[in-house]
């Protein structure tokens, strides 16, 4: 993936062999290596390092920061790691990373971590140059194969999710599981995953009661990895709603009589609420892998 390198301190010698970009030139120069997706060290000696912040989102760069123990510096300066220098001693800090591109799943999780105070980023924030194939068979499969990926890849501790539909009415070999969007050999839309199961649904007499096995697998800030599986019930019913949430798409079948009204309908706070107990279970789980002791430290 494509890194942009902000240096406070020279002295390591991590840096010895780079092109260092330095001086009045430097944002030129780093504009123009960012167009040829090159990685990026500058010397922020005398430079506003929000200026080349700027630069590392626009073409979502992997932005961090070098600098010694004198030099304190914080993620909410739009840094996704920082790392610290002390000798041959180095201390990271560093944000999580959703690994999603779909914005619903974004959403939920982003929720949470703001909840917790936790500094995050997501696919959506940084380009990473990988294909994750979700070859498993499982839920909790596919994701340790997103999390091992993706934590591998950018070096950030990281939140990875995959879900699994049962729905009771369905025979056991008619299960969705997985493969919610694979459907007849190619990746189902929005509006054909919708059309398919609210006809599915009209055959075996237009409800059920449903649920989705949540498989969360976690990379914290030292490279272990945590999982856990939650269980988050619906009930789906075969007309669905005007509303689609995009990447989401069976929230327009998921109608909750609580709230009496669909899933797709809801504020992601009403969404959250009426899943209840699962979204419960996760923020805890998130919670008790990234608020550790060692959290205050890192940010």
């Amino acid at each position: 993936m494509k890194t942009l390198n902000i240096i406070f301190d020279r002295k390591t010698k991590k840096f010895a062999s780079k092109n260092i970009l330095c001086g009045a030139n430097a944002l030129r120069d780093g504009e123009k290596f960012a167009k040829e997706g090159k990685d990026i060290y500058v010397d922020a000696t005398g430079q506003d390092e929000s200026k080349f912040i700027a630069l590392g989102r626009a073409y979502k760069y992997k932005i961090m920061a070098h600098t010694s123990k004198e030099k304190k510096l914080s993620l909410e300066q739009g840094y996704h790691q920082i790392v610290t220098y002390d000798r041959k001693e180095q201390e990271k800090q560093s944000r999580i990373l959703i690994a999603s591109t779909n914005v619903g799943k974004i959403a939920i999780y982003s929720t949470v971590l703001d909840k917790l105070g936790l500094p995050y980023c997501s696919l959506k924030d940084i380009s990473v140059d990988i294909t994750v194939d979700e070859t498993g068979e499982t839920e909790l499969e596919n994701s340790r194969l997103k999390a091992h990926a993706y934590h591998e890849e950018t070096d950030l501790p990281v939140i990875a999710n995959d879900s699994g539909l049962v729905i009771e009415k369905f025979a056991p070999d008619d299960q969705p599981g997985v493969f919610v969007r694979r459907y007849g050999g190619h990746e189902l839309t929005d509006e054909e995953t919708i059309k398919i199961f609210s006809e599915k649904l009209k055959k075996v007499g237009g409800e059920s009661d449903s649920y989705f096995n949540v498989a969360l697998v976690l990379c914290d800030y030292d490279g272990n990895y945590h999982e856990t599986v939650v269980k988050s019930y619906r009930y789906m019913v075969a007309t669905p709603s005007k509303v689609v949430n995009k990447g989401l798409p069976l929230r327009s079948l998921d109608y909750n009589k609580e709230y009496g009204k669909y899933m797709s309908e809801m504020t992601i706070e009403e969404a959250n609420a009426s899943e209840g107990k699962a979204i419960e279970e996760q923020q805890a789980f998130i919670k008790s892998v990234f608020q550790n002791e060692n959290t205050n430290e890192r940010e």
